[in-house]
């Protein structure tokens, strides 16, 4: 008989686990903790339609405390990215910022070639002024125009 406790208790030790396991299961879900995100692609260019051709661009969800950022390629180009790669932006309206390091002290002249620089009022959101709304259907495509710095 003394086997039979042995045994009773190993399964109910199995079965309290198992109970436990699915208890926590449920409570933390099966599904990501996260809102969902939409592809968000589109192109910088400026007020004369050249395109920006390097820096990076960065969604601020007004609705979500989280951000998407993209690079901006040569052609004006992006992508944006949350949480994965190229996964997009959650849904609703979100403040831009474009931001543009460029360094030129240790290149020729020749490979200057970046195009016109991104006003350093775009790199903040308090100065930015660009909303855009991401919708949550297929892909968003949107097109960012910057003004020119004056002068330059």
């Amino acid at each position: 008989m003394q086997n039979f406790g042995f045994v009773h208790r190993y399964w109910s030790y199995r079965v309290g686990l198992l109970s436990l396991s699915l208890f926590i299961a449920a409570i933390m879900g099966c599904g990501p903790s996260h809102p969902p995100t939409y592809p968000v692609v589109g192109k910088v260019v400026f007020e004369n339609g050249e395109a920006c051709q390097l820096g990076t661009i960065e969604f601020r969800s007004l609705d979500h405390l989280v951000s998407a950022r993209g690079k901006i390629e040569k052609d004006g180009s992006f992508k944006l990215s949350t949480w994965e790669p190229d996964d997009g932006a959650v849904a609703g309206k979100h403040q831009v910022i474009i931001q543009q390091m460029i360094i030129t002290e240790d290149l020729s002249f020749a490979a200057h070639g970046h195009g016109p620089r991104v006003n350093p009022r775009y790199g903040d959101y308090a100065t930015s002024g660009i909303e855009i709304s991401v919708e949550p259907v297929g892909k968003n495509e949107v097109t960012v125009t910057l003004k020119l710095v004056k002068g330059k």
